[in-house]
């Protein structure tokens, strides 16, 4: 509770009390779809639908969403227990010995999981009944693993922490997608306007005035366009705004949790706990997002690639965060510079590995060396990478080398 002096009125907590609020409405708003999302899958079931809606997928919706809501509780929680003066139980908190001990099952667990998700998906009754909460496992349990991995050793504000997760999960998410829709929007109508200009899709405009455009239509479209997404240019302005605008602004929004706090007195250790924490949210958000959208061939591949995914999530925002508080700290704005290039760096190459995939399929780095296999190849060195530095940062940190920087 904040200190009162004679005569002085109480401290407003107003970060516990953004925390209360943030956390106990998301988790409400989550918990509401998904009671939604689990009774149009049990609908969907019982009356198998006639469209494209799949009650798998709407199982592994409601699966997520109630995922995302049981992990809010926990800051609710913190953030009540600290405005009522109550001690945090041990539980709260981030850094237990029992969790660490058992993290590295966790990936065992992980592999089981998706191994699991694989078979029943592909029967209609066992995908629908065991595919969802296996999906939800699947993306959480790589990610408790490496926020556990990271944290192990480092002291900090437990409240904090929930806050920086809560934000990481809410918040930034939202706001990042917001932006990114914005210029997502305006990107499609520089494309509209161009396409509107092209003699051969005369037709297909044509079409749209009538308001009944068919599916021929849509497939005749797709086989037009196919050559515009071929040529050069369009190329580099896709890559430009996915493997370039998106990591430079989610890497700088990621840790809005800690912007917030800039002026209080934190550590490298917090900053660092921060950034990891904040990553952690989003990635679990923006996974579970993609993953349940696939429910029966390609899950098992997209569920195991995301687990890189989240690695880059998390390491980048852990690096942003020490970073920052580092230099709010001593004042060393090229230490910050470096480390965002460094971070946006990495999501630039990981992005643009996948991306490259997309539209060169079929062609060849090297002799007996497919652009896939070149992509998968940049993937793992990343992966490899980003494991040895989010090692070193916990190590560093716990050491508190000063020698360094």
């Amino acid at each position: 509770m904040a200190n009162v002096t004679a005569g002085s009125k109480p401290n407003t907590d107003w970060a516990s009390i953004s925390l209360m609020i943030v956390s106990g409405l998301g988790a409400l708003l989550f918990f509401g779809v998904a009671l939604l999302m689990g009774s149009l899958s049990i609908f969907g079931r019982i009356y198998p639908p006639t469209g494209d809606a799949d009650p798998t997928v709407m199982g592994m919706l409601a699966w997520g969403a109630g995922l995302m809501g049981a992990v809010l509780v926990p800051g609710f929680l913190a953030a009540l227990m600290r405005l009522t003066g109550w001690h945090l139980p041990g539980w709260l908190n981030f850094g237990r010995r029992l969790a660490l001990g058992l993290a590295p099952l966790g990936i065992i667990l992980w592999v089981v999981v998706l191994l699991l998700g694989n078979a029943f998906s592909k029967d209609a009754f066992w995908g629908w009944a065991l595919l969802p909460p296996l999906n939800a496992l699947a993306v959480a349990l790589p990610i408790f693993f490496l926020v556990f991995l990271a944290l192990r050793g480092l002291n900090g504000s437990r409240t904090r922490r929930w806050g920086w997760w809560t934000f990481g999960l809410t918040v930034s998410p939202l706001v990042i997608i917001i932006i990114e829709a914005f210029f997502l929007g305006a990107a499609m109508i520089l494309a509209m306007v161009a396409f509107m200009s092209d003699p051969s899709l005369e037709w297909f405009w044509m079409d749209m005035q009538s308001g009944t455009p068919s599916t021929s239509s849509a497939q005749q479209l797709i086989m037009t366009l196919e050559p515009y997404f071929q040529r050069p240019e369009v190329v580099f302005w896709v890559i430009a705004l996915l493997a370039g605008f998106v990591p430079l602004l989610e890497e700088a929004l990621k840790p809005m949790g800690l912007w917030l706090m800039a002026g209080r007195k934190l550590t490298p250790q917090e900053g660092f706990a921060a950034g990891i924490l904040s990553g952690a949210g989003f990635a679990l958000a923006e996974s579970l997002g993609a993953v349940s959208n696939v429910a029966h061939e390609g899950w098992i591949n997209l569920a195991f690639m995301r687990g890189g995914t989240d690695l880059l999530h998390i390491v980048c925002s852990g690096l942003i965060g020490w970073a920052l508080v580092a230099t709010w700290n001593d004042g060393k704005n090229l230490r910050l510079a470096l480390t965002y290039l460094l971070a946006a760096g990495l999501h630039m190459a990981w992005n643009a590995a996948s991306l490259l995939e997309a539209f060169y399929a079929d062609w060849t780095v090297i002799p007996s060396v497919t652009v896939p296999v070149f992509s998968m190849m940049i993937l793992e060195i990343l992966v490899m990478g980003m494991m040895v530095i989010l090692l070193f940062m916990n190590w560093y940190l716990r050491k508190e080398m000063k020698w360094i920087l």
